[in-house]
């Protein structure tokens, strides 16, 4: 039978490449130095002056090297224009270079220089990316079977071809199984009965990942069934894939073939182990109370990173290591939106979380005049010794005033904490409004004050006990 081989070849154009690849077949049939022989032909075409012109290898310059399995040879040729031409090499490659009737050939490839179009030819067909692997077969004749790939780009064609020898199984040279499995057994005779050949590959995986079964049975089986691990009646050749293991263990399978002389039974495992723990990525929680403030106010920061992180940083609108949980107390002097931002990460990945802040422009209250006191200053000053009042917008110590006060025959004080003190006292001053207990020299509960007393003039009599401005809408 003919030896196997492997040849890449760039060239001008398809048709050349199917001729050169028939005749340098044709040339290795029954020769075992494959070497020397494509080295002649192409050493041979290459010289020939109309093969040149036919193929526009003007100028050109060729190695060849070989080897039992492989060979390569280089052609660089000029353009019209007198720039080099891009000629794809291309590489096809068989992972057995014999195997029994019946199985598949596994082929590779790959071509160079980005070719648009690759068409396989001879014992296979179709159209190809510039790089792929394909089982053929099964292959059901004992013979020489050649896969060519012919690949262009815009300035030239090149080819590559393999060829895998395909033996029956009584031709078939006895191979160590890919993995170590137990002794077969059997029953009847052992010279005439199924001589089964069984083995996996890879024989250790991790869950997720699959095996590759492959067998083969001498002697004629007229059935055989798979068990342990897999199931069904199988042919006498074939490879089968075990599917992604779910979970870790040891997986055995057999396969056990009969034919009139007796049964044999072979038996594999492959060894299933669990993947490396999965870290799962940090889950970062980051919250702000309140989401709006006034300039010059605060908001607090509270977050907490689950699954473990390893380091936690800041960003945005404040920054640092953080721990993996907390709370902070921010701030901004100025009016706008300003975002917060945690990061975390670990082995396992990395999370973040941000929060957003609206900032707004802080209130000018008592029309922008200094001293200027709101609710919470006069609710400090609401008892009789300690008694703010406010008329109009004035705030004013009753305190101090009350005991100048002319009511010379009063009873009692304008100081009240029910009427006066953190009250407005305007009605009262103006005779509105009375204070229980307090009386005028005439005796009366309610009288009205000279304009001078309650007016909010230079010359009011309630300038001297002025505090300052009173503006309710302050806090």
């Amino acid at each position: 039978m003919p030896q196997p081989f492997t040849i890449q070849l760039p060239i001008k154009h398809v048709q050349l490449g199917v001729r050169l690849t028939q005749v340098i077949i044709a040339l290795a049939s029954g020769i075992t130095v494959i070497g020397m022989i494509v080295l002649a032909v192409a050493t041979f075409m290459m010289s020939d002056s109309k093969f040149r012109a036919d193929h526009g290898i003007d100028n050109a310059s060729s190695s060849f090297a070989s080897t039992p399995q492989q060979s390569t040879a280089q052609l660089a040729s000029q353009t019209s224009s007198g720039e080099m031409a891009i000629v794809p090499t291309v590489r096809v490659v068989a992972e057995k270079q014999e195997i029994t009737v019946g199985e598949k050939a596994q082929l590779s490839w790959e071509a160079t220089d980005d070719p648009s179009l690759c068409i396989a030819s001879d014992d296979w067909s179709g159209d190809k990316q510039s790089k792929g692997n394909e089982d053929v077969g099964p292959l059901d004749k004992a013979q020489n079977y050649i896969f060519t790939l012919t690949c262009s780009t815009k300035s030239g064609t090149g080819f590559g071809a393999t060829s895998v020898a395909v033996k029956s199984a009584a031709e078939a040279t006895p191979t160590t199984p890919e993995v170590p499995t137990t002794p077969n057994t059997g029953s009847g005779n052992a010279a005439q009965r199924p001589k089964v050949t069984f083995s996996v590959s890879p024989t250790s995986v991790k869950v997720g990942a699959a095996a590759t079964l492959r067998w083969s049975v001498a002697n004629n089986p007229t059935g055989c069934t798979a068990g342990d691990s897999w199931s069904g009646g199988k042919a006498a050749s074939g490879s089968q894939s075990t599917g992604n293991f779910g979970t870790a263990g040891t997986r055995t399978y057999s396969l056990t073939c009969i034919n009139g002389a007796g049964s044999e039974t072979a038996r594999v495992s492959v060894n299933v182990t669990a993947n490396a723990p999965v870290v799962p990525a940090p889950v970062v929680s980051l919250s702000i109370s309140p989401t709006a403030i006034t300039a010059g106010s605060a908001a607090t920061l509270s977050w907490s990173v689950a699954n473990n992180p390893s380091v936690c940083t800041a960003s945005g609108a404040w920054s640092g290591g953080k721990a993996a949980s907390g709370s902070q107390s921010v701030s901004q002097a100025g009016s706008g939106t300003f975002t917060y931002t945690l990061s975390c990460s670990n082995s396992g990945g990395s999370g973040a979380r941000s929060v957003t802040l609206t900032v707004n422009p802080a209130p000018i209250y008592c029309g922008g005049k200094p001293g200027c006191y709101g609710r919470s200053a006069l609710a400090a000053h609401a008892t009789p010794g300690n008694c703010w009042s406010w008329n109009g917008d004035w705030v004013i110590n009753l305190s101090s005033y009350a005991p100048v006060h002319k009511g010379g025959a009063s009873a009692g004080s304008l100081e009240s904490s029910a009427a006066t003190c953190n009250h407005d006292m305007n009605a009262i001053l103006r005779g509105a409004a009375g204070i229980s207990g307090y009386r005028d020299k005439r005796g009366n509960a309610v009288f009205t004050h000279k304009p001078e007393t309650y007016s909010n003039s230079g010359a009011s009599a309630l300038a001297g006990y002025r505090v300052g401005y009173y503006d309710p809408a302050k806090p």
